[in-house]
């Protein structure tokens, strides 16, 4: 493994849990070679239409990707499809390896 390091994307969704498999069926889609995700607990907003998703789990998505992935997953969560339902998504620049770079380019 080489030390030379090469940027990706961080994308990090936190939204309900029962848009879990259906969110994962669209990462794919949108070219995301892999994900992870896990329940999220914390405090703050979340807005949701009142009395639709009160007290669902809240999960935490994050996709290593390319900066095309990641806009395409943006777009996507910021989209009409998600509105009053708790949809919060944001990117970061992630330095890796080069190899894992690579791999998360793979289908």
């Amino acid at each position: 493994m080489s030390s030379k390091l090469t940027e990706v994307h961080a994308v990090r969704i936190i939204c309900d849990v029962v848009l879990k498999d259906d969110l994962l069926v669209q990462l794919k889609k949108l070219g995301a070679t892999g994900w992870t995700w896990w329940l999220a607990h914390g405090k703050g907003g979340h807005p949701t239409e009142p009395g639709l998703f009160f007290d669902l789990q809240r999960m935490y998505v994050e996709v290593w990707c390319s900066a095309d992935v990641a806009d395409k997953i943006i777009a996507y969560c910021n989209s009409s499809h998600f509105a009053d339902i708790g949809m919060s998504v944001g990117v970061s620049p992630l330095f890796v390896s080069a190899e894992q770079a690579a791999a998360l380019r793979k289908h």
